[in-house]
């Protein structure tokens, strides 16, 4: 049922942070101590008034995307009147992103050199930010309105606020014009979080889908307690409890708990969909469809509850005490080091992550379990789909430039280049260690992923960039 709440959605997504989950938690017992941190002047259009995004976050059905084109057999790149400036000048594009680990890294990456490369005539100012120091820097960036050309977002958080100080270019026409190989690669329903009003102000989504997460668990440390994979929240409850309590390493670690807890309790999505309410992965609440309206789990009853399940695992003392103090770089690094038992994450981490378990206990082993049930039988992961979303901002004087860079990231010739890197990458995990268990399990996932790039860009010849004073060198793998 619709639970009516007096807070209107813009209001509440501006007031709130989940910075203080971890207080919740800690009021009940004495503060943990920190530890050392494993763990993205042209006349401005007037777009129409802010309003409701097309779809919600949880389960909205898919509305107006942008139609599927066949992906060309070139970049487009049509030359604009900034671009031809006299004396051929560099055109400067900002981009603001939360890849490559820190600004240096970014520099260095090979796809920060492929993209000077292939645009020599374009002066990229890179506007790194920490994926830790996103939530408060995009806030006072939307604030200011200080977004970068190519400005790097949360569809489901950050985009309604944009859209509110009536910040953003509609990009239907660029994608229809400059866009095709983004159009090619995307599912149509990662563009229904930036469609308003019948038009779509996303100009490329991330097309990392969220929902790879799940629950997973010390094989090894199981058989030593003669336990099962739970499958209630009552009997991860006492899983927990044996995992700190019962010497599940057989000694080779000393203290032992069962899980962590991000400080922020957003990468926690499974507990709380178990009680049919989810924080949102990325402290953005998380909105379903509760009886036909649209409702902020933050505000349902349920959610009460499952902070009080938490807050009595905190009180057990099963969790982590250094997790709910420490930075985000701290999270996964117990799980990594053999200190805790079960642990939320992606299946596309386990295997690197068991190999850095080895390194101190050859045993250690991963296993996957289902979606814990509630007391009300509910269960669940992280479901957010498609959050994250590159858009572009109404003062850009390089619109179409920008579109072009998003379009050449996702051409086929740059997803043969990050397909490519992954047999080296397995080589190296080979020389790493002989026991290497997971080798099989990324080979198959290679296989699927080329599989899936012959899908999407069938029959496309190997493109090339067409003469242009932004773009004038060949693309090549």
């Amino acid at each position: 049922m619709q639970i009516p709440s007096p807070t209107s959605r813009r209001a509440f997504l501006r007031l709130t942070s989940l910075g203080a989950g971890g207080l919740i938690l800690a009021a009940c017992a004495p503060a943990p101590a920190p530890s050392a941190p494993a763990a993205p002047a042209a006349a401005q259009p007037t777009a129409p008034a802010a309003a409701q995004p097309t779809a919600a976050a949880a389960a909205a059905q898919p509305t107006t995307a942008p139609a599927v084109a066949p992906a060309p057999t070139t970049v487009p790149v049509a030359a604009t009147a900034a671009v031809s400036a006299a004396g051929g000048a560099k055109v400067k594009l900002s981009i603001s992103h939360i890849g490559g680990g820190s600004l240096n890294g970014s520099e260095k990456s090979d796809r920060m050199k492929q993209l000077r490369a292939t645009f020599p005539n374009l002066e990229i100012e890179n506007r790194w930010m920490s994926y830790s120091a996103y939530v408060d820097k995009i806030s006072l960036i939307t604030s200011t309105g200080d977004l970068a050309d190519l400005q790097f977002a949360n569809a489901f958080n950050d985009v309604p606020l944009m859209m509110d100080s009536n910040l953003l270019l509609e990009t239907g026409p660029l994608l229809d014009k400059a866009g095709t190989h983004i159009k090619a690669a995307t599912p149509p329903e990662a563009w229904d979080s930036t469609n308003y009003s019948g038009k779509q102000y996303g100009a490329a989504h991330n097309i990392y889908d969220l929902n790879v997460w799940g629950t997973y668990y010390r094989k090894d440390w199981l058989d030593n307690l003669g336990a099962k994979i739970p499958q209630t929240l009552d009997e991860y409850a006492q899983l927990l409890k044996d995992m700190t309590f019962k010497d599940p390493s057989k000694g080779v670690t000393k203290q032992t708990y069962g899980r962590m807890f991000l400080n922020s309790i957003k990468f926690d999505d499974d507990l709380f969909h178990a009680f049919d309410v989810a924080v949102g992965h990325h402290a953005n609440g998380f909105w379903r469809d509760r009886g036909g309206k649209l409702a902020l789990d933050w505000v349902h009853p349920n959610m009460k509850t499952a902070w009080d399940w938490l807050r009595q695992r905190w009180a057990d003392k099963v969790v982590d005490p250094d997790s709910l103090t420490a930075q985000l770089d701290y999270w996964g690094q117990p799980w990594s080091a053999g200190k805790i038992g079960t642990m939320y994450s992606g299946w596309t981490f386990v295997d690197s992550t068991q190999l850095d378990m080895r390194k101190t206990d050859p045993k250690a082993e991963i296993v996957g379990g289902p979606a814990l049930k509630g007391p009300d039988g509910a269960q669940g992961f992280t479901g957010e789909g498609f959050p994250w979303v590159y858009v572009i901002p109404q003062k850009s004087q390089v619109p179409e430039q920008a579109m072009q860079v998003l379009d050449w990231f996702m051409a086929p010739q740059q997803a043969a280049r990050r397909a490519a890197e992954i047999p080296w990458l397995l080589s190296r995990h080979a020389e790493r260690t002989e026991a290497h268990a997971g080798l099989a399990t990324l080979r198959r996932r290679f296989d699927l992923l080329s599989l899936v790039g012959r899908r999407v860009h069938a029959g496309t010849p190997s493109a090339t960039c067409a003469p242009s004073p932004i773009c004038d060198s060949t693309i090549s793998a």
